[in-house]
């Protein structure tokens, strides 16, 4: 009866966005754009060009305001990254947990675990219902999208956005960019990206297609004894994303489209010769949203469906397991201005489904979720101060769950013109239990509470000449009822709400040089990020259990990415460098990966063309050929090169 309940509701969910493409059609068809409309789909029928493209893709606030330029937006400027999880990097205090090339990647920030940290595309949470996270490999980069990483949220990690662009931000109407690729580890992908914008209407979409081999050289066996070609690692992936919006004074109206397939060989541990493991992803994502506004009102509406798939095989123990999610997420919000804007209120109620089904449930199970929200923000007359509050109220079988999020930020502005900005956030932050921790069969833990915590952190960001900008921060964080997977007897895992954490530490930002613009022939600058982590375990789960006041597992203290970059005439040569220290991998700190450094070098010239530009890249990565693992006994790649070429036309 639950089933059948739901499924009238996810009927009721696509209905809704059904109705939202017949209303985008009729627009299209009233304003003469048919022809923009049947380019935009025709660019969906060219799957056989579709690659990542690496472009600009900038890390900014959640809360834009107008501030000096630091090194987490300077690190994105040059970044050569095709894929979320490397992009990802350049920020401070985050670890990524990667099997290998192109295979499982998740985000470890500030010590939290990977279903702590929320992923959001276009303001919907499309985190899995069964596992709780995101594998960022499988998520590329291209320009149709911009994101940003923010720890002012109400998740226990960060707010990971990631939001397709409106091409008014391009000075063509019409925009294509075309990019290749390719590695020395045996792989390639392809890429085209299309911008299009008339009067209120605009439309943009990219084709990604992806494949390697990824038979780079590996240690022979456990003593690392001379080396061999990794086997069973070969990759295809194919995805498609696309936006047709409208926006005017009155009206704004978004309806995107993001498809993702993926099809991957599981490749042994570096102590194992032989693996027959293999994994197939699908995702597609739909969502459509709608506001009016007149005068100081805003009324707005958003729906979303979000369908997974996940198959994985091991022949050689004859497992073959399949797992699927039906998520819907929906929101209605009014939202009203005060005194020229100064003041803004917002109140908005969200309904959210989810439906996971997997032989390793017990059953098919269904969770609703209801939420309110109340809203405020304040911002003075010049800018200079903001602040933000949130406050969440969660409905979740018949008891109320409370999070919420404060954050303010000043500006002070020197007749120098010099900045110096103070940020600060706290917030009271949840998270529900994932269905694989409720559920999994023989092992879940139906009793499991949510997770729930405070945090809290400051940073001061002072540009102290045109060639000097620096930010420095510290936060805290406690966290009870933390979910830990553990083992129960020798062969027996379960989840249970075991743990206190508690993490604090520092970060640091920096930029030196004359920076980048549009009208000068040279620059060079030096720009950096360090972080010092910590995140230490409050209690033990055992009286055998030596984890009390130990560091979490997969946090290294020590995090530092730096970068040389310097231009002349279209010609750009950037050095990067990164540190990673030690990371324990047992919870009483006696077993740990060694620190590793990276250096990367990056060269591209670009030519111009009246308005057209072609860009050619060549880059060698991991330069020393350092060996190093983020997860035993998972290699990552030695010294490799790639070439690029990038076509960049405006009409």
């Amino acid at each position: 009866m639950d089933l059948l309940f739901s499924k009238q509701r996810i009927t009721k969910s696509v209905a809704f966005v059904v109705r939202i493409i017949a209303v985008i059609v009729r627009i299209v068809q009233k304003s003469n754009m048919r022809f923009l409309f049947i380019l935009f789909l025709c660019l969906f029928m060219e799957a056989t060009q579709a690659g990542s493209l690496k472009d600009t893709v900038q890390l900014k606030e959640v809360v834009a305001f107008p501030v000096a330029r630091n090194a987490k937006q300077f690190q994105t400027e040059h970044n050569q990254s095709n894929s979320v999880d490397k992009l990802l990097l350049n920020s401070n205090s985050v670890y990524i947990k990667n099997y290998g090339a192109k295979a499982l990647s998740s985000i470890t920030y500030r010590g939290t675990s990977a279903a702590q940290n929320d992923f959001y595309w276009n303001g919907v949470k499309i985190n899995s219902p069964l596992t709780g996270q995101v594998d960022c490999s499988l998520i590329p980069i291209d320009p149709s999208q911009q994101f940003s990483i923010s720890s002012a949220s109400n998740a226990i990690g960060a707010r990971v956005s990631m939001d397709d662009k409106s091409p008014f931000y391009l000075q063509a109407p019409i925009q294509f960019e075309l990019q290749t690729r390719y590695l020395s580890l045996n792989a390639f992908d392809i890429s085209n990206t299309l911008f299009l914008r008339h009067k209120g209407f605009y439309t943009s979409g990219n084709l990604y297609f992806h494949q390697g081999k990824y038979d780079f050289l590996v240690p022979e066996g456990q003593q690392g004894k001379g080396y061999r070609k990794q086997q069973n690692s070969k990759t295809s992936q194919l995805s498609a994303r696309g936006t047709v919006g409208y926006s005017s004074k009155e009206h704004d109206v978004l309806f995107a489209v993001w498809w993702v397939n993926t099809n991957r060989q599981l490749p042994p541990v570096f102590t194992k010769l032989l693996s027959q493991e293999s994994q197939y992803d699908q995702s597609l994502r739909i969502m459509g949203r709608y506001s009016f506004q007149r005068k100081n009102n805003r009324i707005g509406l958003s729906a979303s469906c979000l369908k997974e798939e996940m198959r994985y095989r091991n022949p050689e123990i004859n497992l073959i397991s399949n797992n699927n999610s039906l998520v819907s997420r929906n929101e209605l919000y009014y939202r009203r201005a005060y005194k020229q804007n100064m003041f803004e209120a917002e109140l908005g109620f969200k309904y959210d489904f989810e439906l996971g089904k997997s032989l390793n449930l017990l059953q098919n199970r269904v969770r609703n979720f209801y939420e309110l929200k109340e809203q405020f923000f304040y911002s003075s007359r010049n800018r200079k101060v903001t602040v933000h509050a949130t406050l969440y109220q969660m409905f979740f079988q018949k008891k109320v769950f409370v999070s919420g999020i404060a954050k303010a930020k000043i500006t002070f502005i020197k007749p120098s013109a010099n900045l110096f900005v103070m940020q600060l956030s706290f917030a009271r932050t949840l998270r529900f239990p994932s269905l694989n921790d409720l559920f999994w069969a023989g092992a879940g833990n139906p009793n499991l509470n949510p997770e729930k915590g405070w945090k809290g952190d400051i940073h001061l960001e002072k540009q102290m000449t045109q060639y000097v900008n620096l930010k420095v921060g510290a936060y805290g964080q406690y966290v009870q009822d933390w979910i830990l997977w553990h083992p129960v007897t020798a062969a027996y895992w379960q989840p249970e709400n075991l743990k206190k954490v508690y993490g604090y530490g520092v970060e640091i930002e920096a930029v030196v040089g004359k920076r980048k613009t549009n009208d000068q022939t040279w620059f060079v600058y030096a720009l950096g990020n360090y972080s010092w982590n910590n995140m230490i375990n409050l209690e033990s789960n055992s009286v055998n259990d030596l984890s009390k006041g130990k560091q979490l597992i997969y946090v290294p203290q020590h995090r530092l990415n730096s970068s040389l970059v310097a231009g002349y005439k279209g010609f750009q040569t950037t050095f990067d460098v990164s540190y990673t220290g030690k990371v324990y991998t047992t919870t009483d700190n006696t077993e740990a990966l060694p620190a590793f450094m990276l250096m990367d070098i990056h060269l591209t010239k670009a030519f111009f063309i009246q308005r057209q530009a072609i860009t050619l890249g060549f880059a060698v990565c991991n330069v020393a050929n350092t060996f190093y693992q983020t997860i035993p006994y998972r290699a990552m790649p030695g010294r490799y090169f790639e070439c690029s070429v990038k076509l960049n036309l405006k009409g």
